[in-house]
């Protein structure tokens, strides 16, 4: 026969699970840390950004340097002019916003990975102590 202690002492089946669970959540949050780290630096506009969209925003860009680097002469009218300008800012604010959800979007991975190893962690330390 087995004493109480020895048979208090091995976990249940059921326990181990729950252990081997909170070890993987811990691994798959450490993960997700380093993931979202990792994409909210390395990540480049391209992920955000196409080609198109990126050579119409050169194109507006150059076309408000020139309307304003040009001579008096060769300025457009301000109607043009004024139309450049909101088309530029336009895609500025495109671009901006794009580069702002590739940043969110790493934040988000990376906090919901510490919060996934954390709990995991604690969740690993209950059921070890039990």
């Amino acid at each position: 026969m087995h004493s109480a202690a020895y048979v208090m002492a091995v976990p249940s089946t059921g326990s181990r699970r729950i252990a081997v669970s909170c070890l993987a959540g811990l691994a798959l949050g450490a993960g997700m840390t380093a993931a979202g780290l990792a994409w909210s630096r390395l990540a480049s506009d391209r992920r955000v950004w196409s080609q198109q969209q990126a050579e119409a925003y050169q194109a507006a860009f150059e076309a408000v340097h020139a309307a304003t680097s040009g001579e008096a002469g060769e300025r457009p009218p301000d109607q043009d002019f004024t139309n450049l300008q909101q088309r530029y800012r336009a895609l500025a604010a495109e671009l901006n916003q794009a580069r702002r959800v590739r940043d969110v979007w790493g934040l988000y991975v990376t906090r919901s990975g510490l919060v996934l190893a954390l709990l995991s962690g604690l969740g690993y330390l209950a059921v070890r102590s039990n």
